[in-house]
């Protein structure tokens, strides 16, 4: 099922694509992740200023972490260096099996592994728009 992100309604790039996914496959990937994020947090593996994913935290949080310290900085005098990025499709440019890895580092082993790597694996998407059809890739 495509979204309009932005752009001509004719083309499929300017869609993003979204699954449709079963009811028992959504509910077996919600206690995957939540014990894999209950795992990274019992480790210590997040780093204090990590907002993504974690309950009781958002971005408007970050926002205001960020904001106190660049107030304390500016109130001090102490130089502060402030670089914005914008990750554009990151997640399709990370390599599965440097995540792969980073998860195993973590210490994600066994079936969870698996799961994991079975989900990144030779999964295909296309999106149409009844048209037109984006290549499979």
């Amino acid at each position: 099922m495509p979204i309009l992100k932005q752009g001509s309604e004719l083309k499929p790039t300017s869609y993003r694509p979204v699954s449709l996914t079963s009811i028992p496959c959504k509910i077996l990937e919600r206690t995957i992740a939540d014990n894999i994020i209950k795992h990274l947090i019992t480790n210590k593996v997040f780093a204090k200023e990590h907002h993504g994913f974690l309950k009781g935290k958002s971005c408007t949080a970050n926002l205001e972490e960020f904001l106190d310290t660049l107030t304390s900085a500016l109130l001090y005098a102490i130089p502060i260096d402030v670089l914005y990025t914008d990750f554009q499709k990151a997640f399709d440019r990370v390599s599965h099996i440097k995540l792969c890895n980073k998860v195993y580092a973590s210490g994600i082993v066994g079936m969870p592994l698996k799961w994991i790597k079975s989900l990144l694996s030779n999964r295909k998407k296309q999106v149409g728009n009844g048209k037109m059809q984006g290549k499979l890739g």
